[in-house]
């Protein structure tokens, strides 16, 4: 099942395996195994693939058919990576903040 959704996922944005490898600092061999199963990746590259593709690893392993898993109702995903930690800082302000005023209202 990973090596099918690898697969899927280079072709659905017209990678090659070299393309992909060069991305992930592979060897295009490696893609090729990981695709046919005749070799696993290390949890590190795992971590680069499913960060890459924006995927789970519930998805690559066959466990969910979503790529992105529903969010339970109130709850939201930011990517805050590249944010300053005085912007993190304010985000984690104004979450708290609405919380506050929802909670007493």
């Amino acid at each position: 099942m990973f090596g099918e959704r690898l697969k899927t996922l280079r072709k659905d944005i017209n990678l090659s395996q070299a393309d992909l490898g060069k991305i992930l600092d592979l060897s295009c061999t490696a893609i090729s195994q990981y695709e046919s199963e005749t070799r696993f990746p290390d949890c590190e590259t795992l971590v680069k693939i499913c960060k890459f593709f924006d995927v789970s690893l519930d998805y690559l392993f066959g466990q969910i058919d979503m790529k992105t898993p529903p969010l339970k109702e109130g709850r939201m995903v930011i990517d805050c990576s590249g944010f300053t930690e005085e912007q993190l800082e304010t985000v984690r302000f104004l979450t708290r903040s609405f919380k506050a005023i929802n909670n007493n209202n």
